[in-house]
């Protein structure tokens, strides 16, 4: 899905429901494979942890927000990525994930498992962001190798700094009240 039909879904029903396409949000996300809900923003306030689509020069964007500053702008990091976006406008903002499936199983924003989930990112962020940024900076310098070693070498470098963000899961039958 494109983003002028994705804005156009939102802006038109109030909502949007589409598969992920990027890998910023592994492992909570995974691409061409979990599908998100995502409600157009309207006046409700934003908080820490909220993840939000937003748009930055022509490209949506769905991240987690991390911080927002006195003045209302936010600080924007993907679960997987370790460059934070910082100076994210208000009105840059355009929709808010309530749920998503991932590996089949459905999630609510609410749930225990994804408030576990967050928690623990959370918690981590400040190491996880360190080691991700060195497998990135040493990956990159041997990027001129095949594809293939590159990935062996970031699966040794994940190993070595104990570099293995999870998404908690459920049981497949286990099931939340209500619908999309």
């Amino acid at each position: 899905m494109g983003n002028g039909t994705i804005l156009d879904c939102l802006y038109r029903y109030g909502y949007v429901v589409y598969t992920i396409q990027g890998n910023s949000m592994k492992p909570m996300l995974i691409p061409d494979r979990d599908i998100v809900v995502i409600i157009k923003r309207g006046a409700r306030k934003l908080s820490e942890n909220d993840v939000v689509l937003y748009q930055r020069k022509e490209k949506l964007m769905l991240h987690r927000i991390i911080k927002i500053s006195d003045s209302g702008r936010c600080s924007i990091l993907g679960d997987n990525f370790s460059f934070i976006d910082y100076d994210v406008r208000d009105e840059d903002i355009i929709g808010i994930l309530i749920a998503f499936i991932h590996n089949g199983i459905r999630y609510e924003i609410t749930s225990p498992e994804y408030l576990e989930y967050v928690a623990s990112l959370r918690k981590s962020e400040k190491s996880r962001l360190l080691k991700k940024c060195i497998i990135d900076s040493i990956s990159w310098n041997f990027r001129k190798l095949p594809k293939r070693c590159v990935c062996v070498l970031k699966d040794v470098l994940r190993f070595v700094f104990n570099y293995n963000p999870k998404f908690v899961k459920r049981e497949r039958n286990s099931r939340f009240k209500g619908s999309f």
